[in-house]
């Protein structure tokens, strides 16, 4: 390669591409439209591609990469990058209906085959052309209709389980709020041993039974944790 007439060795080339990448990705100190129209025509598609990320335009960046630059997995793991299912819709968009040569059928359905489950099939519905071979339409739909349906009945048990637990967590604070206890003569707390009498006492849902003074000793946890045992009914009954 030469710049300004002098001849670039290829390791010198891949330093400076390296660093003009890195800049383009981490700074924010220049005018992203203007270095978009200044890459315009160059052959320097990698750095095309994370301008155009960097200003949300997604669907040129995934065009460079599936078509200009001809890595589908690189197009891919993009997508993964986003985040959203947006991405995916538009990459398979673009594989079945290209602007230029016959449509993607195999790379759609790869696409579909390893992200299809987080996609809603409606959208995909949507997005299938009409001469696209039916059983190839059929296959890929079906597999995402059984994941999807598999995902939300495992999501009803976990619901359902999660809820069962609620009720019996519940049930078990009824109860043990619900105890009670007969105060005669001879009942004594049972930290200090005095007799309570007339005393007023704490009563934990274990059954101990103490008077105030000694339950009033574990300060902000007087109410919830027994000074007998050291049981946390706070976590109990959670």
């Amino acid at each position: 390669k030469e710049v300004g007439g002098e001849e670039i060795d290829p390791e010198t080339l891949a330093n400076i591409r390296s660093r003009l990448q890195s800049f383009l990705e981490d700074s924010d100190y220049y005018n992203t439209q203007t270095v978009v129209s200044a890459l315009k025509g160059t052959a320097l598609w990698p750095e095309q591609v994370t301008v155009n990320k960097k200003i949300g335009n997604h669907k040129e960046a995934l065009h460079i990469l599936t078509f200009t630059m001809k890595n589908r997995e690189r197009a891919v793991s993009y997508c993964e990058e986003l985040g959203t299912q947006e991405g995916y819709l538009t990459l398979l968009d673009m594989l079945l209906n290209p602007e230029e040569g016959p449509p993607l059928y195999g790379d759609a359905v790869r696409l579909l085959g390893s992200r299809g489950a987080a996609l809603n099939p409606l959208r995909v519905l949507e997005a299938l052309s009409d001469t696209m071979p039916m059983p190839l339409a059929y296959e890929t739909l079906a597999r995402m209709l059984r994941e999807r349906a598999h995902r939300k009945r495992s999501g009803q048990i976990v619901k359902g389980l999660a809820r069962a637990h609620e009720l019996s967590i519940a049930q078990d604070r009824v109860l043990a709020l619900s105890e009670h206890i007969e105060m005669t003569a001879d009942r004594a707390c049972r930290v200090c041993h005095v007799r309570l009498g007339t005393k007023v006492f704490g009563l934990y849902p274990n059954g101990v039974l103490v008077c105030y003074r000694c339950m009033m000793r574990n300060g902000k946890d007087a109410q919830h944790v027994c000074p007998v045992t050291g049981t946390d009914f706070s976590k109990t009954f959670m």
